[in-house]
């Protein structure tokens, strides 16, 4: 995703959940053009990007129409993982965490994010099991500062991300 109106055009990463066919983003402004492409990656590396597709919101009508409130069967609200915390290991760093406060049986999986240096955020890993509460991070690279942050995914529905852990390695 990408914001044509920002001054350097950046691009921002969103995770999706492994299978999935589609993603909604959410808050985009109203007449701002955006652009759009898709990057896939599995254990190999990541494959070509797909064509830009660029896309401009349209602004609210003047006129409003009256809401369509949706019933609250069709609400769905996935709350993050919990409790995201460290231990460091003579492997590695391992993480650990407690699944979201909902119907664990409705998880297909976690997206493992980091980022160096306060740089981007990257996905480490985009098909943690459900079933797992725990990750270990090898390999990390002396003297650098690392923050590691969870999301869990029950079909195309992504959570927000966890609180972050901050590991600093020396």
């Amino acid at each position: 995703l990408r914001r044509l109106n920002r001054p350097h055009h950046d691009w921002a990463s969103l995770p999706v959940p492994v299978g999935a066919s589609h993603i909604l983003v959410e808050n985009l402004r109203p007449d701002m053009s955006y652009q759009f492409s898709v990057l896939a990656q599995n254990k190999l590396g990541s494959g070509p990007f797909s064509e830009i597709l660029s896309i401009a919101p349209l602004g609210v009508p003047t006129q409003a129409a009256p809401p369509i409130l949706p019933t609250t069967a069709s609400l769905v609200f996935l709350p993050p993982p919990q409790f995201l915390r460290s231990n460091e290991t003579t492997r590695g760093v391992l993480l650990l965490w407690e699944p979201p406060l909902h119907d664990p049986t409705a998880l297909t999986g976690y997206s493992l994010e980091l980022r160096q240096n306060r740089g981007k955020w990257e996905v480490l890993s985009g098909s943690i099991p459900s079933s797992e509460t725990q990750f270990l991070v090898p390999g990390l690279i002396k003297d650098t500062f690392y923050e590691f942050r969870l999301m869990a995914f029950a079909g195309s529905y992504i959570s927000y991300p966890s609180n972050v852990v901050n590991v600093s390695t020396t």
